[in-house]
């Protein structure tokens, strides 16, 4: 169950995950509250769509309850905490007792503590008061499960599975410009992403004499407009793309580096994609995902979060070293424990033990 099919890095992974299940024999259906979104069209037509009638998820508890009596699904699997508490809330009213998981993809300590007094309050009580009545808790990295923990005083039903990641090995790069050095950075437009860290990065680069770089933010968000103000009043227009939401693979094919800046993350699901491409990566040492990956910065450079020069000389640092198809092809074997098949083998795993006391179908609800 998601609210839409935008191109956020949970609804994709919604998607790639049940495109495998569905592959794999499973009847998998998406409960969603808005239909639209770039990423419907990448969802396997084996899989049916099961529009919820408001717009808003908060309003459909009672149309969710009745789709799990009617339907009856093995899994309810739900991802997002304001989309769980709602799932969790319509599982107690729905007279059918489905087996419910509720899936974190953030840690909750740093979103409560970035959050406002309402907000804050209604996603720790919501959570507080409703998690107890799903069957496990699905985390997204070691980071996000322990601050689950931390809340709920529950450890027994929390569990890990990294997200399934999208490989691209094929758009590897070998054609690099020699004359630009060409920074890539993907990921919605929000204070979470802190693009503005990495536009400062590269204004300060210039001015330190590296005339040859240019840096290139693929996605979309509330702030395209603040950080197309920032780099018109930093002059640096011709040095910073930001085209919206595209296709990586070109863009993987033809950049030097890849950087995350990131405030805080759950996973970090877009540096496994750039790993896959081979290309070198940065990241901000953020709770709670890129460290893992990077595994304590064997497979790309870290550097603390929220500082410029720590940034910039990680980017001078990567963007100095001669390219190496050894280390290329390291960073993409890394990126292969992450693959769809690998993923999806711990969560079918996982399911089946779920339903091993009871009579086996694989019928799903997402």
């Amino acid at each position: 169950m998601v609210p839409s099919f935008r191109g956020g890095g949970v609804e994709k992974v919604i998607v790639l995950l049940a495109n495998e299940l569905q592959c794999r024999g499973w009847i998998v259906t998406i409960l969603v509250a808005l239909h639209d979104g770039p990423l419907r069209c990448r969802l396997s037509p084996n899989i049916s769509i099961h529009e919820l009638p408001d717009s808003r998820i908060s309003r459909n508890i009672f149309a969710i309850a009745r789709y799990i009596d009617d339907k009856k699904p093995s899994i309810l699997f739900s991802s997002m905490n304001y989309v769980n508490i709602i799932a969790c809330i319509a599982s107690k009213f729905a007279k059918y007792k489905t087996v419910l998981v509720v899936s974190e993809h953030n840690d909750i300590r740093l979103v409560l503590e970035r959050s406002g007094f309402w907000r804050r309050f209604a996603i720790k009580y919501g959570i507080l008061f409703t998690y107890n009545i799903a069957d496990s808790i699905v985390c997204v990295s070691e980071g996000v499960r322990n601050g689950i923990i931390d809340l709920l005083k529950e450890r027994d039903k929390v569990i890990v599975i990294y997200n399934p990641i999208e490989q691209y090995e094929g758009c590897t790069g070998g054609s690099r410009s020699t004359e630009v050095k060409e920074i890539l950075a993907i990921g919605r437009l929000s204070d979470q992403k802190n693009h503005s860290l990495l536009v400062r990065a590269v204004d300060g680069l210039i001015q330190d004499g590296f005339h040859n770089i240019r840096l290139t933010i693929l996605g979309e968000g509330p702030l395209r407009e603040a950080l197309e103000r920032e780099i018109s009043s930093l002059g640096i227009q011709d040095r910073v793309h930001m085209p919206g939401f595209r296709d990586p693979c070109d863009y993987f094919r033809k950049s030097d580096v890849f950087v995350l800046s990131s405030d805080w993350e759950g996973f970090g699901n877009v540096l496994v994609e750039a790993l896959s491409s081979g290309i070198p990566v940065v990241s901000t040492d953020c709770r709670s995902g890129p460290s893992e990956i990077l595994d304590g910065g064997k497979y790309g450079q870290l550097v603390p979060v929220n500082d410029l020069d720590s940034l910039k000389n990680a980017i001078v640092d990567t963007l100095s070293r001669d390219s190496n198809s050894e280390d290329a092809l390291l960073r993409q074997r890394r990126s292969k424990e992450f693959s769809v098949k690998v993923i999806t083998n711990d969560y079918e795993e996982f399911f089946e033990r779920l339903l091993f006391d009871k009579d086996f179908q694989k019928i799903s609800t997402f």
